[in-house]
């Protein structure tokens, strides 16, 4: 099942973004940015937590976690 995940990150000092580490729950990690969406596809029922944290160019990061419930196709 195909899950998006909107992100819409704000720099109020406009320092800059220089990392964002995606962890889906699955077993999946990327370090791919996001432009507003980002997708991935969960192979097997379940519930997961994914988790996404962005560091800035000074070093600050900060982690958002989602929960995440994927059902067997027709339940």
């Amino acid at each position: 099942m195909q899950v998006g995940f909107f992100v819409l990150a704000n720099d109020p000092e406009g320092i800059g973004f220089l990392t964002y580490s995606w962890n889906f729950g699955d077993g999946t990690v990327s370090a791919l940015p996001p432009e507003l969406y980002i997708f991935h596809n969960y192979m097997m029922p379940g519930n997961y937590i994914c988790s996404l944290t962005i560091t800035t160019v000074d070093g600050r990061s900060q982690t958002f976690r989602q929960g995440v419930v994927v059902k067997a196709p027709g339940s």
